[in-house]
């Protein structure tokens, strides 16, 4: 059950070489070059002669063109296949997209289907391609208990002892305690006899919450009125909530860099004064944020 690896994040690999570094410029060149290789005798090829202005609508459809299979390429990928691309390539591993909320029509008004984000998607297809290969690993449980229920927003496994599997559930509320139908539908999942591990004694429970006090003292430029530090309280909660997860570390610079948005002159932190770290199975959960207004920069 040991898996000191960190999760490998998508997003920061690099792109790969089927994906070409696309340059309009360097395709005109190619293409005045081309036409001067072919008639040394033609010099009129200024931006003002009709040649010219045919190279440059070529050269634009071609990187048009260029980029359509770029597009083509990254849609084959995990990291960058979204919507129906990411069903199709997710169908290939034999993992299927979770409703949320199924469709009722017959309702009024109508209700509509909504189903799995592409990144909660992501991780699930990524989960299950790293633990169908063996039972009993962090990324079999991992997987399993994403798919147990859309009430799971994430999934930690550890092992606190030998033969022990504790599976900590961060749920999708406001605080982030799962609810006891989540718990008790991840429990009937990961404790089954076709998903347990042989000689595994497992144990489902909430992630641990690490609630959180955040007080800074906010000075406005001249050109916002006072009543724009709502704006900044709201769209820090907003950043906090797309950011925090399971063992993400609370630190003093992301705090100050989400406060200090476009309107702002200055943020001086007061609490939390330094870094809260959390364990792999907690999660940090905002309690009160207090925004002091101390003025307009002259």
């Amino acid at each position: 059950m040991s898996e000191t690896q960190l999760p490998l994040d998508l997003s920061l690999l690099p792109l790969p070489t089927v994906v070409e570094e696309i340059s309009f410029e360097t395709i005109l060149a190619a293409e005045l070059a081309d036409l001067r290789s072919r008639d040394p005798a033609y010099t009129a090829t200024v931006e003002s002669d009709p040649a010219y202005k045919i190279l440059e609508a070529a050269s634009y459809r071609e990187t048009l063109l260029r980029q359509r299979v770029n597009d083509a390429a990254r849609r084959r990928l995990l990291a960058f296949a979204a919507g129906g691309d990411l069903d199709q390539l997710a169908a290939f591993y034999g993992v299927a997209r979770q409703v949320i909320i199924p469709a009722d029509l017959t309702a009024s008004p109508p209700i509509d289907e909504v189903l799995e984000t592409d990144a909660s998607f992501r991780n699930r297809v990524r989960e299950h391609i790293k633990g169908s290969s063996a039972a009993g690993t962090k990324s079999w449980y991992r997987y399993h208990a994403l798919s147990a229920t859309t009430g799971a927003r994430d999934v930690e496994v550890d092992a606190p002892e030998g033969g022990t599997v504790r599976v900590s559930v961060l749920g999708n509320t406001d605080t982030g305690v799962p609810t006891e139908a989540t718990l008790t539908a991840v429990s009937g999942v990961v404790l089954s006899d076709e998903i347990r591990g042989l000689c595994h004694a497992v144990s489902v429970v909430s992630a641990d919450i690490v609630e959180v006090d955040i007080e800074a003292n906010i000075k406005l430029l001249p050109t916002v009125q006072t009543a724009f530090i709502e704006t900044i309280d709201a769209k820090f909660r907003a950043a906090l909530e797309t950011s925090r997860g399971l063992g993400w570390d609370l630190t003093p610079s992301w705090i100050v860099a989400n406060l200090q948005i476009a309107g702002v002159h200055s943020v001086e932190l007061v609490t939390p004064e330094a870094l809260i770290s959390v364990a792999p199975n907690q999660c940090v959960h905002l309690q009160t944020l207090t925004l002091n207004y101390s003025g307009m920069a002259v």
